[in-house]
């Protein structure tokens, strides 16, 4: 009995008249969607009209990260709250696609479908004695730092936001002065921990202007990681002449790194 009227009422797109209040106020609605979808199919009379144990698995599997996904971002909405620079009280988190400058304006935050990206502010993770503040680029962080390549930096970052089991980009943001602003960057530098140091790549220009850099890639296992990067000098004469500015260190999910 309660098998068919719960198949009526998916027939009749009026799930929510059968569902707990408790339970409906905190699950996802893609989710529930997902999982309605393949339990219903699963109740099919035609043994031959029922999906395979591999794809119920499969659908499961997603309904639980949408779930998961949604849930994380909640988590995310709750944390900033009370520390957002630029959003009011009745204001949601989510009502800023682009991100949100949070605590004490040293980290910004955005969600791309249910994972954080998270941007650690330049001022606060990278120091060089060669680097000064910058206030004039009107960008997502009050200040930003230049300076010269040639006593090299040194990065130590703490996340705060990430998403366990995510996989993420390790992103250096950054201008220079040079005349192609898409050229090699012969950046060198080693993670900490690690025995060698890498070569960098031809950055990426993005859409802002600025250009990307990736250092690293791992998956997350908890919220809170600390990096430490460090970065050689640039010797030759006309890497020495360039000026950089540098915005942050960004943690982007692999899916969204290009």
């Amino acid at each position: 009995m309660l098998v068919h009227k719960w198949k009526r009422c998916y027939d009749e797109k009026r799930l929510d008249e059968i569902i707990y209040s408790e339970i409906k106020e905190q699950m996802d609605s893609c989710s529930l969607n997902t999982f309605s979808s393949i339990a219903y199919r699963c109740l099919k009379r035609d043994r031959e009209e029922r999906p395979k144990m591999i794809e119920v698995m499969k659908e499961l599997e997603i309904a639980l990260e949408q779930q998961e996904d949604s849930e994380e971002t909640q988590r995310i909405q709750n944390l900033v709250t009370s520390s957002i620079q630029n959003i009011s009280e009745n204001q949601n988190f989510m009502q800023f696609p682009n991100g949100v400058l949070v605590g004490d304006g040293n980290t910004w935050l955005a969600i791309l479908k249910g994972k954080v990206c998270e941007v650690i502010s330049a001022t606060k993770c990278i120091s060089a004695d060669s680097f000064v503040h910058d206030d004039t680029q009107n960008l997502r962080f009050p200040n930003v730092i230049k300076g010269g390549m040639y006593n090299g930096f040194t990065v130590k970052v703490t996340t705060q936001f990430l998403k366990p089991k995510a996989t993420y980009t390790v992103n250096l943001v950054f201008k220079h002065s040079g005349t192609d602003r898409g050229a090699h960057i012969p950046f060198k530098f080693k993670v900490e921990g690690e025995r060698y140091y890498s070569n960098s790549c031809i950055p990426i220009v993005r859409d802002d202007g600025w250009l990307m850099i990736e250092l690293y890639q791992f998956t997350s296992y908890k919220r809170e990681h600390v990096l430490g990067i460090h970065f050689l000098p640039l010797f030759d004469i006309t890497s020495s002449r360039i000026k950089y500015l540098f915005e942050g260190i960004e943690f982007r999910p692999v899916q969204y790194a290009s």
